[in-house]
């Protein structure tokens, strides 16, 4: 698992968000807290459609691809940041995924393509479906 995440970061490890990055981020995205982001190392493929509420925390070094949903079951106007979720350090986020409530993913896990993850994922796990489960290790 981690050697997966290895293999998938070297590539991006000296990818940073360039101006034109946080520009496209602007425009087709709602994130919360770019500047946050930005210090924490999070790899965007293709910057589109991402919505992350500022109120949900991430991790160092995750990669996010496009159209991924990060929010929580509160109304913004409330914000209490225990109501979204934690996404833990070296996560990798697949296209079209919804993460959403007062939920922890674990660092080092991977969250699969279009999965709805609305309960607690530990760490080193691969998940998917609707709803997100833990798929086996093989």
């Amino acid at each position: 698992m981690v050697q997966l995440f290895d293999k998938i970061s070297s590539v991006l490890k000296d990818n940073i968000i360039t101006p034109l990055d946080e520009r496209r981020l602007k425009e087709m995205c709602y994130i919360g807290d770019l500047p946050l982001l930005k210090e924490q190392r999070t790899h965007f493929i293709l910057p589109i459609g991402v919505v992350i509420s500022k109120f949900a925390t991430i991790g160092k070094d995750c990669v996010i691809y496009q159209n991924v949903t990060i929010g929580g079951r509160d109304f913004i106007q409330n914000g209490d940041p225990k109501n979204y979720p934690h996404i833990g350090d070296n996560c990798i986020i697949y296209p079209g995924a919804f993460i959403v409530g007062p939920i922890t993913i674990g660092e080092n896990s991977v969250i699969g393509a279009n999965s709805v993850v609305v309960s607690n994922i530990p760490p080193n796990s691969i998940v998917g479906g609707n709803p997100a489960r833990i798929m086996p290790k093989s």
